[in-house]
């Protein structure tokens, strides 16, 4: 059964290009420094509300090593200079290197798991460099640390996800053509109507059901060429953000 499932998703996948972004907020270079959270003073220049070891009114949990392990080694791979134009350095802990731009951490969100209906993405990230959202979308960066937040076990598909929005993509689905794609059909809850395109938004490319970003197509069964979990559509989506064609 398990076959026949993924052999009727591949048949359905909307064969295609990728890209939704939030250019306003785009990195301003292709090098972002990332730090992982040791102390909560780190999260200090964050939009995130501090309160003693509460963040955004959640239990703070700190990475074990094979945590950090995994986070580092999946966005070292997916995101290069040569793959996607921008990339992620630094690996420090937040309280070793002051030059952060990014603070990742976790939280304990099983007892009140509220954040999204769609199965398989546990996380939640900042979408660019910190961007503000108005009315028009996210025309600017706040000028704060931007932010990478866990909110259960570190899944290479969920990092791959929640970095892809840090670089500054939106998810794939709020594209309209997502209507089209059965998968979505599958998996109506997955759209929310919070996430839309706003008058920031640019998308560059036609949609990809296969995309990382879209939360229509979740969990093992999703299948891509790159033999990673960006698609070559993620990829030429950033690089062309980035300028790295």
């Amino acid at each position: 059964m398990r076959l026949i499932y993924f052999a009727l998703l591949v048949l359905i996948a909307v064969k295609s290009f990728a890209g939704i972004t939030e250019p306003l907020v785009k990195w301003p270079t292709n090098e972002v420094r990332v730090c992982f959270l040791d102390g909560m003073a780190s999260l200090k220049n964050t939009n995130i509300h501090v309160q003693g070891q509460i963040a955004n009114g959640f239990p703070v949990i700190l990475f074990n090593n094979e945590e950090i392990r995994k986070i580092q080694l999946t966005v070292q791979y997916e995101y290069t200079p040569e793959k996607t134009g921008i990339h992620f350095t630094g690996w420090k802990m937040c309280s070793e290197d002051p030059t952060s731009q990014v603070v990742i951490f976790k939280i304990d969100k099983a007892k009140n798991f509220l954040f999204s209906r769609s199965p398989g993405f546990f996380g939640r990230s900042s979408i660019g460099h910190d961007g503000v959202m108005d009315p028009n979308g996210y025309t600017k960066p706040s000028g704060k640390l931007a932010t990478v937040v866990f909110f259960s076990d570190i899944d290479p598909l969920v990092v791959a996800h929640e970095f892809g929005h840090l670089s500054g993509l939106r998810h794939e689905n709020i594209n309209p053509t997502a209507k089209k794609d059965l998968n979505c059909n599958y998996l109506p809850e997955a759209i929310s109507d919070a996430d839309k395109i706003f008058h920031s938004t640019k998308i560059v490319t036609p949609y990809d059901s296969m995309s990382i970003m879209n939360t229509c197509n979740l969990g093992p069964y999703r299948f891509t060429t790159t033999g990673g979990a960006l698609t070559a559509e993620d990829q030429e989506t950033l690089r062309l953000l980035y300028k790295q064609k």
